[in-house]
C-alpha cells in the first residue's frame, strides 16, 4: 500500500495540488471527484482511484502516470472483460502495476485505477 501511495503522489505531484490519498470507509461512501482515494474494503488493499466528471482531467492524470512509467498511451495491453483499456509495467522491485481507464457512461464519469501487486 505504501508503494501505491508513493507512486500516485510522485506521479501527480506536478499535476495536482492534492497531497495524500483519502480513504473511504466502504463502497457506499460518496466518491470524491478529482482526488485520489482508496476504499477500505477487503480485496481493494492494493487499489487506488481517481474519478472525475471531466474527461480532460482524467486524461491528464492518465497521461502523467503513463509518462512517469515510460509507457505510451498507444501501448495498451488490451481490454479487460468489461472492455476497459489497461496498461501495465513491472516496477523492477518485485511489484507490477496495472493502470485502468474506465468511462461510466451511465453517470458520465471517468476513473483511473492503479492496481499494484507482487509479481
Amino acid at each position: 500500500m505504501k508503494l501505491l501511495l508513493a507512486l500516485a503522489i510522485v506521479c501527480n505531484l506536478n499535476a495536482l495540488s492534492q497531497i495524500g490519498v483519502i480513504t473511504l470507509k466502504n463502497d457506499n461512501s460518496q466518491i470524491p471527484f478529482d482526488m485520489w482515494y482508496t476504499i477500505n474494503d477487503e480485496g481493494r488493499e492494493n487499489q487506488m482511484y481517481y474519478t472525475s466528471d471531466d474527461a480532460e482531467s482524467a486524461g491528464e492524470v492518465l497521461q502523467k502516470i503513463l509518462y512517469d512509467l515510460d509507457i505510451a498511451i498507444e501501448d495498451t495491453i488490451g481490454t479487460d472483460e468489461y472492455n476497459i483499456p489497461f496498461w501495465g509495467k513491472s516496477l523492477g522491485n518485485g511489484y507490477y502495476t496495472t493502470i485502468y481507464l474506465d468511462h461510466n457512461r451511465q453517470f458520465d464519469l471517468y476513473t483511473v485505477t492503479l492496481l499494484t501487486e507482487a509479481e
